[in-house]
């Protein structure tokens, strides 16, 4: 079975991998082209369901930040101690 590979040489990983194939190279072939010398390395789009949020300044609608996040819970941990009389 042969499987052909795509290693970004730009990336400390992929020089790595290219190093020790190169040092045990039974088996291997390489083919010399040096695409990342020309181009940009080609970047690899996967569809998602999750939301990634980008803009942290201005969450979306239904979004807190994380200092809303801990003032919120400590309002809520506060008000249970006072109902349950533990404060």
């Amino acid at each position: 079975m042969i499987h052909t590979v795509y290693i970004d040489d730009s990336t400390s990983n992929g020089k790595r991998m290219l190093e020790e194939m190169r040092k045990n190279n039974e088996g291997i072939e390489f083919e010399e082209n040096n695409i990342s010398a020309v181009a940009e390395p080609a970047v690899e789009y996967v569809k998602s369901d999750k939301k990634i949020i980008t803009d942290f300044e201005n969450p979306p609608a239904g979004y807190v930040t994380g200092e809303e996040f801990e003032r919120m819970v400590k309002e809520k941990v506060t008000k249970h101690y006072k109902t349950n009389g533990l404060l």
